[in-house]
């Protein structure tokens, strides 16, 4: 809940106008998602064709204009040479080919490097599209093991991701922990790697603007959706209400580590709920 909140405070800024155009486009991505069962990709695809749709003609969003030089004022080089530093390069790619080839592993790298492909936004943006493949498309967890996962998540480095870790070893052991991890990771590594020479150009394009603004308003609807989900499944009696609240006013109020919020939960679980 709290990082729903936390996420839509940073997405819904800016002009009344924009505000509702992007509440539209995430009430629809929640409808997309809860009600009617959607394929998420599609709507996070229509989410961004909304926000181009939306944005480009209202003035919300202006073009900065395309940079020329780098900001040090050299001339872009783009002449490659191949050199050992490619030598990583070459070690994924053969990687990369070894997993499509080798069938167990295929299915579930395939299955991540989507996800890490259109995860934008990355952390809880991520989780709706997680849920719709992992749960809804493959059933390789159930609703519940999902909801576990992201929860015990919480205490390592990179939560959200590296509950692909935990979903891979409950698909194929140790060797799935570690294709899953390496599918999911592969997508942003990659496309940092490749747009390193052209980000200072995009940037600031209006239409690679308003498409990513498409992009987060929906991301909302599709989080509020998996809010939802979780709540309605795991608030079942007053104890989980009572750890509920106070988790959410030590982490949303008083903005506290959400660390110890955890491990409190954790604690309070053992001690209460667990007799």
């Amino acid at each position: 809940m709290s990082a729903t909140l936390n996420l839509g405070k940073s997405v819904f800024k800016g002009k009344p106008s924009q505000l509702y155009k992007g509440a539209i486009i995430s009430a629809l991505t929640f409808l997309g998602t809860y009600v009617l069962r959607l394929n998420v990709i599609w709507l996070i695809i229509a989410a961004g064709l909304l926000g181009a749709a939306f944005f480009s003609f209202g003035g919300e969003v202006e073009s900065a204009g395309v940079a020329n030089e780098r900001t040090d004022g050299s001339p872009a080089k783009h002449r490659f040479r191949i050199t050992t530093a490619h030598l990583p390069l070459f070690i994924v790619a053969a990687i990369v080919v070894l997993l499509l080839v080798v069938a167990a592993a295929r299915g579930l790298f395939v299955t991540f490097f989507q996800i890490g492909l259109f995860a934008f936004g990355g952390g809880f943006a991520a989780v709706p599209l997680v849920q719709h493949i992992v749960v809804d498309q493959f059933h390789w967890l159930s609703f519940a093991q999902f909801r576990d996962g992201i929860a015990v998540g919480q205490i390592t480095p990179g939560p959200v991701f590296i509950t692909a870790t935990f979903i891979g070893y409950k698909v194929l052991g140790i060797f799935g922990a570690l294709v899953a991890a390496f599918g999911i990771f592969l997508p942003p590594v990659i496309l940092m790697i490749s747009l390193v020479g052209v980000h200072d150009r995009v940037k600031h394009l209006k239409i690679i603007q308003v498409l990513i603004r498409g992009f987060l308003f929906g991301f909302i609807g599709l989080l509020v959706s998996v809010t939802l989900q979780f709540a309605l499944k795991s608030l079942a009696g007053w104890q989980t209400w009572l750890v509920f609240a106070a988790v959410f006013v030590y982490v949303w109020y008083l903005k506290k580590n959400a660390i110890w919020a955890i491990l409190g939960t954790i604690a309070f679980s053992l001690l209460v709920i667990g007799h």
